[in-house]
């Protein structure tokens, strides 16, 4: 019976497939990643993995976000948030 049900969804398991490895290129276009918790894998599997968090309902857009923090010449420290890799 279970066989018979994933011989049913083979078709949806390729189209899922294919959608999450456009999605792969896309994050590899957009964004830039500059460590982060995939920095060990390489940028397209990370970018993978987290097409593949994404699309089992993990939205936690963390990885595309820097902050950098710099000093005014009087002295106060401004933070600024990049998402995407938009400096």
């Amino acid at each position: 019976m279970i066989s018979n049900v994933l011989i049913d969804l083979n078709v949806f398991f390729i189209y899922f497939f294919v959608q999450v490895i456009a999605f792969t290129m896309t994050f590899s276009v957009v964004a830039r990643h500059d460590g982060g918790e995939y920095r060990e894998v390489g940028a397209l599997t990370g970018n993978f993995l987290y097409a593949m968090r994404l699309s089992l309902g993990d939205f936690n857009f963390d990885a595309f976000e820097r902050t950098s923090t710099h000093t005014l010449a009087d002295g106060t420290e401004v933070t600024t948030k990049y998402m995407n890799g938009s400096e």
